[in-house]
C-alpha cells in the first residue's frame, strides 16, 4: 500500500499477534521452505509429521519464531510424511509451538483497545477466521480485508496488521 500524506504527518504499522511461544521443545529445520519433512526436536532429528501426530499437536496454533520478532508460521496440512505450511520456516532458525488461547475474541478486543494509535486500515489474516471462529464477531476498529498477510514480501500468519497516521 502506498499512502500520500499531508506535510507534517507520518504513517506506520502496528502488528497484533495474539500468540505467545509455549514451553515445549525448540524446533529447528535443516532447510528453509513451505514443505517440511524433518525437524530437530531439542536437537533430535525427527519426521515432522510423525512428531506432530505423536504429540497430538493442535495445528490451529502456529509455530513461533524464537530468533526475531515472534512471527507465526501456520500449518496448512499434515500429510503422511510431510508438513505443508502457509509461510516458510527458515534454516537454523529456532521455533516453538504456540500456547493455546482460552478466549481468542476477548484477547483480541483487549489488544485492539490498547493500540497505540487509531487504525485507519487493517489487514486480518484469513486463518484468524478459519481457526479461531471470528465469523460474525465484532473486531472493533480493525476494518479492512481478510486476506493472507504480507509486509515487504514477508508473510505474516494469524496476525492483524494495522495502518496508523500520526502527526510527525
Amino acid at each position: 500500500m502506498h499512502c500520500q500524506l499531508r506535510p507534517g504527518f507520518q504513517a506506520g504499522i502496528e502488528k497484533i499477534n495474539l500468540f505467545e511461544p509455549g514451553d515445549g521443545p525448540i524446533l529447528e529445520f535443516h532447510k528453509s521452505g513451505f514443505k517440511i519433512k524433518q525437524v530437530k526436536v531439542d536437537g533430535e532429528l525427527r519426521n515432522f509429521a510423525e512428531y506432530l501426530r505423536e504429540e497430538s499437536v493442535d495445528t490451529r496454533l502456529p509455530l513461533i519464531s524464537q530468533d526475531g520478532d515472534d512471527e507465526n508460521v501456520s500449518f496448512q496440512r499434515v500429510n503422511e510424511d510431510t508438513v505443508q505450511l502457509y509461510a516458510p520456516v527458515f534454516k537454523e532458525e529456532r521455533y516453538r509451538l504456540a500456547k493455546g488461547l482460552t478466549d481468542y475474541h476477548s484477547i483480541l478486543m483487549d489488544r485492539v483497545k490498547n493500540l497505540n494509535y487509531p487504525s485507519y486500515f487493517s489487514c486480518n489474516c484469513i486463518l484468524n477466521y478459519k481457526n479461531d471462529n471470528l465469523t460474525d464477531k465484532d473486531i472493533g476498529e480493525l476494518s479492512g480485508p481478510v486476506t493472507f498477510g504480507e509486509i515487504s514480501n514477508h508473510l505474516l500468519n494469524q496476525t492483524f496488521v494495522s495502518l496508523y497516521i500520526k502527526e510527525a
